[in-house]
């Protein structure tokens, strides 16, 4: 599933991001592959609660003729509030992004 400022820009106004967020769903053993080929500090990975409910509630959107699974609206707006508290950073950025 896509996430994070991609998928915000979809469902809500456009800005530009040098990444892309995704959430996926895996086994154990395959944990271990992934953090292998991707390791910190340039790649995050993570284990969050959250991150599995949105998961569940994801849908699929037609975006340039390929399918894409993405999170509700509502989940986008509340990891945007989730990532700016953990960040520091004020609701400034999120206010902007809601207008």
């Amino acid at each position: 599933m896509l996430t994070g400022s991609f998928v915000s820009s979809l469902q809500g106004e456009p800005r530009a991001t040098h990444d892309i967020d995704v959430v996926v769903a895996m086994n154990e053993t395959a944990v271990r592959t992934l953090v292998d080929a991707f390791p910190p500090p340039e790649f995050y990975l993570t284990e969050d609660p959250f991150d599995q409910s949105r998961f569940s509630r994801k849908s699929v959107e037609e975006i340039l003729g390929i399918s894409l699974r993405v999170p509700s609206p509502e989940d986008t707006v509340l990891a945007k509030l989730k990532w700016t508290k953990e960040s520091g950073g004020s609701g400034a950025s999120l206010a902007r992004w809601m207008h």
